[in-house]
């Protein structure tokens, strides 16, 4: 590995620019590996059974980046062209994955109503279409090509108890949700650069409930009330303690000690000379 310190700004990008081109290089050799291991059962060798179970449990992927990896490579046998498009980082795994989960789906529904399936030409159409774009921006390309597969991403809202602090939401964002959430993050990134959508919702709903929960309303006129008569009493007593006021009160407050008072009649006459 190069001393990264010792490179200039110009050696800098160019090594990091041929590491990129090296790890897209690697992911799609990876989908290859993958689909040799597939088609001579080679997981079966070592006691797997299956190619999931064998990419999470052998090669150490987590259960998503398996799968992403297994639906993206089903797709590049279909379609070796995927290759080419990965390496120059025209789609990424993800967006080919998410392809592929349609075509998986696209495949089913057809099959039930005896539909003519997509043919292959179609499916280097469609990676065409999701070249250079997002995950969400191909999920919206699927759902316009196929409004049934509407009902299947968007589902019904659920909420799933995970553990007894802790529960797990589903449900479907319009577009201006998303660009309110964005907002959001981009005005919290000085104070959090990664704002969960969690963190989100917990600020929004804390938000509203002091605007329009009445027992939060009274206990924030009740927390108002005890400033205001804390900030009294310390105004009163800081007053009582001010110079000003404790000249005024030593001035008008009778003495310990005062000076002895001598009558007219006690004193000597003036001598009067003769």
């Amino acid at each position: 590995m190069k001393n990264l310190k010792q490179l200039g700004s110009a050696e800098l990008v160019s090594h990091t620019k041929a590491l990129v081109l090296r790890e897209r290089e690697t992911t799609s050799e990876i989908l290859w590996c993958l689909r040799s291991i597939q088609q001579k059962m080679i997981y079966a060798e070592y006691s797997y059974s299956s190619l999931f179970e064998f990419a999470v449990k052998h090669l150490g992927y987590s259960g998503g980046a398996a799968s992403r990896r297994i639906r993206a490579m089903e797709f590049l046998k279909d379609v070796p062209e995927t290759e080419a498009a990965l390496n120059e980082g025209k789609v990424s795994l993800t967006t080919v994955a998410s392809l592929q989960s349609y075509l998986q789906h696209e495949k089913k529904k057809r099959r039930d109503n005896k539909e003519e399936q997509i043919s292959l030409e179609t499916k280097k159409d469609l990676l065409l279409q999701i070249e250079n774009k997002s995950k969400t921006e191909c999920e919206k390309i699927f759902v316009s090509l196929s409004p049934v597969l509407e009902d299947k991403i968007l589902g019904t809202e659920k909420a799933r108890v995970l553990t007894p602090d802790k529960t797990e939401l589903k449900l479907v964002a319009e577009e201006k949700l998303m660009q309110n959430i964005q907002r959001l993050r981009e005005l919290s990134a000085h104070k959090n650069p990664n704002l969960s959508y969690a963190e989100i919702f917990l600020m929004s709903t804390e938000f509203m409930l002091e605007k329009i929960d009445p027992q939060r309303q009274e206990q924030k006129r009740a927390r108002e009330q005890v400033k205001k008569q804390a900030n009294k009493k310390e105004e009163k007593d800081e007053t009582a303690s001010s110079p000003e006021n404790l000249a005024v009160q030593n001035s008008s407050s009778p003495l310990e000690n005062p000076p002895p008072r001598f009558s007219t009649s006690s004193v000597d006459p003036p001598l009067r000379h003769r």
